[in-house]
């Protein structure tokens, strides 16, 4: 498996082979514990996850249990905090029109 180092310098951000490469070892050390973040932070890389995977937030179908595993979003220390999902999709909701 080929890692890459990436400094804000050397990311061309034109290149989406680059980007989703760096998105996937980040989403990766991010999961696994590797680079520890806050539960804020997990709530908004959660939230830019369903943005990326889901597109905008749609109020009918994005609610609590939308999600089959918060595993595959949140570092594990977060999935249990009770109403973590509920501020997933209230972040997902403030990310509308991401691209």
């Amino acid at each position: 498996k080929k890692k890459f180092l990436f400094t804000d310098q050397r990311i061309d951000k034109s290149d989406p082979v680059k980007i989703n490469m760096l998105f996937s070892q980040s989403k990766t050390a991010i999961l696994n514990g590797t680079h520890p973040c806050t539960q804020d932070e997990a709530v908004e890389f959660a939230a830019l996850q369903m943005q990326i995977e889901y597109g905008e937030h749609n109020p009918d179908r994005h609610k609590p249990g939308f999600l089959d595993d918060l595993r595959v979003m949140l570092p594990g220390e977060y999935v249990k905090v009770k109403g973590i999902e509920r501020l997933v999709y209230a972040q997902h909701k403030r990310e509308a029109g991401l691209n």
